[in-house]
């Protein structure tokens, strides 16, 4: 398969370290390439049974004449892993305590993936989509650990699919890797650990996030920038409006310069809390702007519009006690951003309800 980037055997020891199950009989592995994860898991659980599944078929030859007494697969894990009832996969199902996962990134295209789940049907990407398929084999308290591209924690393509997650059990970025992780492969990568609630019903409805603080009830009116810092400097510039860019996020207040535009594409004004799109996390970013001069933002910048100077002080506040869970939204293949979706659910968590200008 062209798709096919075999773990390093550094990555693999990180991604079963990661497990937090105590008890571990079955390991399963739907993309089990050469085998690199499960061997790995099992230097760390040597007594547990494997299920390794792989289409293809050389990579299962040459690994049952390795290890004869796995118990081997190989089918196309997207059409029969979970969904299909004549897969002899699903006599698995609800009975794995651990799944370890490098499926494949590509996704060809950026084409979507359909799942049909037991109340809807799941758009996502490729990688996700044997995370989500694979869900349905962990028992209760069961962990799947797997290696994903970056994009799955804030692209709109997997928003559906990390909804879903959040009903049935906890979603968790453990770590990421260096673009040079994998030899041929310059995708950014991060080690992600789904656990089942022990709790959980596999029809429930999606659910929203609840933050544990004692926050009462804000809202917000969602502004993105769209004026490019290029724009501004070689088309747009004139004397009417204020310019704020990331460089003019400072220490708690904007701190506009000189730069100016004569457009008023989505002005805004005060008050308002204002951060970073693009980039890298950066708290100092996260600015107060009171002024009732209407300035444009730059598309590099996000203004949260605010009823009164109180709520938006109280709405910076919240941002910055969570800074740790803000600052894992923002992912991308070059300079790291937030999607306006995963700002949304940040926002719900910290009890703000939110709306986007169009």
């Amino acid at each position: 398969m062209s798709d096919q980037f075999f773990t390093p055997k550094e990555l693999a020891n990180s991604l079963v370290g990661c497990a937090t199950v105590r008890r571990v009989k079955l390991i399963a592995d739907f993309a089990a390439g050469n085998g690199d994860l499960l061997f790995a898991a099992l230097e760390r659980w040597p007594s547990a049974r494997v299920l390794a599944n792989e289409i293809d078929s050389e990579c299962i030859c040459k690994l049952r004449k390795e290890i004869p007494n796995w118990k081997y697969y190989g089918e196309n894990f997207l059409s029969s892993g979970s969904t299909h009832s004549n897969s002899l996969l699903t006599n698995y199902r609800s009975l794995c305590d651990l799944v370890v996962l490098n499926p494949p990134f590509s996704g060809r295209g950026s084409s979507s993936i359909e799942i049909q789940t037991k109340t809807s049907t799941i758009k996502c990407s490729l990688a996700m989509a044997f995370l989500i398929l694979s869900i349905p084999f962990l028992r209760k308290g069961g962990e799947i650990c797997a290696i994903l591209p970056a994009s799955c924690l804030t692209s709109q393509k997997d928003y559906e699919a990390r909804r879903y997650c959040k009903t049935l059990g906890q979603l968790s970025e453990v770590m990421r890797f260096r673009r040079s992780s994998f030899s041929g492969c310059v995708a950014s990568t991060v080690l992600m650990r789904f656990r089942m609630s022990k709790s959980s019903r596999q029809d429930e409805k999606p659910i929203s996030l609840l933050n544990n603080k004692n926050y009462s009830q804000l809202s917000v009116t969602i502004t993105r920038g769209c004026v490019p810092v290029f724009r501004a400097e070689n088309g747009y510039a004139g004397k009417r409006f204020a310019f704020a860019h990331t460089t003019d996020l400072r220490n708690k207040h904007l701190e506009l310069t000189d730069r100016k535009v004569h457009i008023s594409r989505r002005p805004v004004m005060g008050p308002i809390v204002l951060i970073a799109r693009v980039g890298s996390p950066n708290s100092q970013k996260c600015s107060l702007y009171f002024g009732k001069a209407p300035i444009v933002l730059s598309d590099c910048v996000i203004g949260l519009q605010c009823k009164n100077q109180n709520v938006a002080t109280q709405v910076r506040k919240r941002i910055l006690e969570n800074w740790d869970f803000f600052s894992q939204l923002h992912n991308g293949t070059c300079a790291p951003y937030i999607t306006l979706n995963g700002l949304q659910d940040f926002l719900r968590y910290c009890c703000i309800d939110s709306q986007v200008t169009r």
